[in-house]
This record gives C-alpha cells, structure tokens and sequence, in this order.
C-alpha cells in the first residue's frame, strides 16, 4: 500500500491572495443591509392589512377569465430565470445580478420612506 504523503506546501498556491481591503468589506455590508431592508420592507408592505399583494391576488382570482393571467406570470418568470441563468456553473452572467440590485433599489426606497417619515 502506497502510504499518503503530506503536502509541504500545501498553502503555497494562494500566497498571493490579497485580502479584502476595508473599503471593499464597507461597500459589502451595505449591499446586504440595502438588501435586508428592502426584503423586510416587502415583507411589512405583504402582510399589513390591504396591502398591494392581498390586492392584486384578491382581484386575480376574483373572476375565472383572469385566471390565465396565472400561466402568463408563470411563464414570465421561467423565462427571467433562464436569462439570469448561466449554462454552467462555472461561467456567470453579467444579468444575473439584476436581482440584487433590484433588491438594493428597493431596499434604499424603503430606508429613504423610513428616514423621511421619521424626520417630518
């Protein structure tokens, strides 16, 4: 049996890694914190009483005619997703952060609401 020989320099290939610099980690932080507060701001706006959603969902299933505005929304959104998504793993679309900076816009509405009502 061939016995398992250690490695080294197993750490020798990312000697050259840089770290994250201060200002980087900054920006990073207040990515997800836009982005945190856009998802509890939609989530605050769903379930309040008649909010948007409640709405919009009530006027959907309302009659049977706008019934097939469903398999329209559906196959809208199956056809976002392919164009966000990458054929493979390892590849990455530009577009595929539109989601996250969607999220970040309506995350720095909701903190702009949030600091204007509580200034006035």
């Amino acid at each position: 049996m061939a016995q398992y020989q250690k490695e080294p320099n197993k750490y020798a290939k990312n000697k050259g890694i840089q770290p994250e610099s201060k200002m980087s980690v900054l920006i990073a932080v207040i990515r997800m914190s836009l982005m945190l507060a856009g998802i509890i701001g939609i989530s605050i706006d769903i379930f309040r009483p008649n909010s948007w959603l409640k709405v919009i969902l009530g006027k959907l299933f309302d009659s049977g005619s706008s019934l097939i505005l469903i398999a329209v929304i559906v196959l809208i959104l199956l056809y976002i997703n392919y164009l966000i998504s990458s054929p493979n793993k390892s590849s990455k679309k530009k577009i595929g952060d539109l989601p996250m900076y969607t999220m970040m816009l309506i995350g720095a509405i909701y903190v702009f609401n949030f600091v204007a009502s509580s200034l006035l």
